[in-house]
């Protein structure tokens, strides 16, 4: 009898295992496709791009010669024995980062090469700005730098003016501000033009 009942039991789950996996009529049959669409999207005029359009703000206003140049970063001094600056006020991009002793600077990034204007007070370069400026693809402008990180430099292959290396020209001494009683390192400028 439990033989029986056994078997009963067998025959019962085997009955409903292969219930459920029967496929129903009509299951097997693939979905039909959607009818291909015959109208086609307009296509959206390109919006055209000015062949001066300044990368850094999107107005388009460089002049013919900068066009597909590379822009100019220059480090401004940022403390208050420093101020007041002049030619920073034309910068497509400011960057102030902290330096030491609770200090900021500059990086100053002109897009138009030919409208880069006289800028006071150039100081020293700083580890992380050469790096930013080389994300710009930019000359680097400074005067001075700390030695401890010209390994660094070489190895950014930075296309660098410095102040300290390339006296006169586009760099000088600023006569009304150490008249006025500036410390010597609070003269310093960069003539862009």
């Amino acid at each position: 009898m439990k033989r029986k009942v056994f078997v009963a039991l067998a025959l019962l789950v085997s009955l409903s295992i292969s219930a459920g996996c029967s496929k129903k009529e009509g299951e097997n049959k693939e979905a039909p496709e959607p009818a291909a669409q015959t109208q086609e999207k307009p296509e959206e005029p390109q919006e055209e791009i000015p062949e001066n359009q300044n990368l850094l703000t999107g107005i388009p206003d460089l002049s013919q010669e900068a066009i597909g140049k590379r822009p100019v970063a220059v480090m401004v001094n940022n403390i208050p024995d420093a101020m007041p600056q002049y030619g920073v006020e034309e910068a497509d991009i400011i960057f102030e980062i902290p330096v030491e002793g609770d200090q900021t600077r500059f990086m100053a990034l002109y897009a138009d090469y030919t409208a880069v204007p006289k800028v006071c007070a150039i100081r020293s370069c700083r580890g992380y700005f050469p790096a930013i400026s080389q994300g710009f693809d930019a000359f680097y402008v400074n005067w001075g730098i700390d030695d401890t990180i010209s390994d660094y430099l070489d190895a950014l292959d930075l296309d660098q003016y410095d102040g300290m290396y390339n006296p006169g020209g586009m760099f000088g001494r600023d006569t009304q501000r150490q008249n006025a009683g500036y410390a010597l390192e609070h003269t310093a400028y960069f003539d862009g033009t």
